[in-house]
């Protein structure tokens, strides 16, 4: 039940992100802050624990959060910024008020 409902907190994470989110470089930089807390997961359960009860497996685990921190990395780097996003939509928004006029 404990690994059901670790792997599972983090499908939930990612999908209220991908179901709420418009990707900046905050959204970014704060799912990558979010998947932090796993690597502490993995290193306790498979490494520190009274009894390790997690064994090499748990590697690919560790491969797939590190892949989701390297995009994490990637899209934040690439992001625009969010002040010249709502700028623009401001923008874009008056625009069409005027248009429809």
């Amino acid at each position: 039940a404990l690994l059901m409902g670790c792997f599972g907190s983090q499908a939930v994470l990612q999908g209220i992100l991908l179901w709420n989110c418009h990707f900046s470089k905050k959204t970014f930089k704060y799912y990558g802050l979010a998947i932090l807390p796993f690597y502490g997961f993995n290193y306790y359960f498979s490494v520190l624990g009274p009894v390790p009860i997690l064994n090499e497996w748990m590697l690919l685990d560790f491969v797939g959060n590190t892949a989701m921190l390297i995009m994490c990395y990637y899209g934040f780097r690439h992001a625009p910024e969010e002040e010249k996003e709502k700028e623009e939509e401001d923008t874009n928004t008056l625009g069409n008020q005027v248009q429809d006029e």
